[in-house]
């Protein structure tokens, strides 16, 4: 179980049906990535998923996981990124955590 699935309580964070539904459900949660961060995939595929979702703003982390530490919503947020380069480490993410 992932840190997503332990802060919303059980069960899958994105229960996607299929690689596409998968996206949908993230990009619906953390919002549209930027042209650059699609662009970084170097995929046809993730490409013309992406665009073909359109604009989508995200939803707001604190309604999403009510109740959940202000801390562990924003390592969430971190772990969440589409482009990898913006993801933050394991190590990274204690030294926040932990100092």
């Amino acid at each position: 179980m992932g840190v997503g699935e332990i802060l919303k309580g059980g069960g899958p964070l994105l229960a996607g049906e299929s690689r596409m539904h998968q996206a949908e459900l993230l990009v619906e949660l953390t919002g549209q990535p930027s042209d650059a961060a699609v662009e970084a995939l170097d995929s046809d595929y993730a490409y013309a998923i992406m665009t073909s979702l359109g604009a989508i703003e995200g939803k707001d982390f604190e309604e999403v996981f009510m109740g959940v530490h202000a801390e562990a919503r924003g390592m969430l947020r971190c772990c969440l990124q589409f482009h990898l380069g913006g993801r933050s480490t394991a190590a990274a993410l204690l030294q926040v955590t932990l100092n």
